[in-house]
């Protein structure tokens, strides 16, 4: 396999998957310095067409990027061809009222009323919430503290505790 070819930008940003485009092990497609502007933009089109999402194709071209930089950086490309990243998606919206999040608290189960108040209290992750042990909670003190390798930041939280159901 060429290791400086449109087959092994392929291999590691289409989930292992190069050969919708026809590339294999033998057929590794272009020379890395062959990749132009126009070869992220058919990229981009072929996967719009196959119903994919601008989140998921502009991070397949920010790999492209990433790789030829590195491939300019170490002597193996002269310039850098412009692969322009797509629109990205809109944040999202609408989040719960708290009256309408105390009706929903009150049909779960008893076992899942932290895991779901958690997050939503304190905008903490569905990640940190799993990870929260015991010692970790003070309920005279009525916090959660969060190491730094539990939270997004790594940054060690303090977050309110739980209130009573």
């Amino acid at each position: 396999m060429a290791p400086n070819s449109l087959f092994t930008w392929l291999r590691i940003s289409y989930s292992h998957r190069p050969e919708y485009a026809g590339y294999t092990g033998e057929n590794p497609g272009p020379s890395v310095v062959e990749i132009t502007s126009d070869t992220g933009r058919a990229f981009a089109e072929r996967r719009r067409a196959e119903g994919v999402g601008n989140a998921v194709i502009n991070r397949s071209l920010a790999c492209l990027r990433r790789m030829l930089k590195i491939a300019h950086e170490d002597g193996k490309l002269p310039t850098i061809p412009r692969i322009r990243l797509l629109k990205g998606p809109s944040a999202r919206r609408g989040f719960v009222e708290l009256a309408k999040f105390k009706k929903l608290i009150r049909v779960l189960s008893a076992h899942l009323r932290p895991y779901v108040t958690f997050p939503y209290y304190c905008g903490g992750r569905r990640g940190e919430a799993e990870l929260i042990e015991w010692p970790q909670v003070d309920l005279a003190g009525r916090v959660i503290r969060l190491d730094d390798d539990q939270t997004k930041t790594m940054n060690p939280d303090t977050c309110p505790c739980l209130p009573s159901w």
